[in-house]
């Protein structure tokens, strides 16, 4: 029988309280991917290929751009481009505080 996944709350998300007077912090969740509009960019990179064939250029030539279209898009996909703050999971930390509590 499988198993009854739990639907996650805005409650989840939130830093759990210790009981001790800390809070605990953990990771954003990832971003939902869209499946669907992942793969309708593959779909247009092989329309586009059957195009440039049909049209005159060699197979080899298709099957090499092909290859590399493709390796290029997964290393977009798996590896973003780096900067501060870019690509990285981001850290789901409690609200600050006011400015009268931190100084008192």
């Amino acid at each position: 029988m499988p198993k009854k996944l739990k639907k996650k709350t805005k409650a989840d998300e939130l830093p759990a309280d210790t009981g001790d007077g800390t809070e605990k912090v953990g990771f954003k969740p990832a971003p939902a991917e869209d499946k669907d509009k992942e793969w309708e960019k593959v779909d247009a990179v092989f329309a586009k290929a059957k195009e440039s064939y049909l049209s005159g250029s060699t197979f080899d030539d298709v099957i090499s751009s092909l290859i590399a279209t493709l390796e290029e898009m997964k290393s977009l996909k798996t590896e973003p481009m780096g900067g501060l703050g870019v690509g990285g999971q981001e850290m789901n930390l409690p609200p600050d505080q006011g400015e009268e509590e931190i100084q008192q």
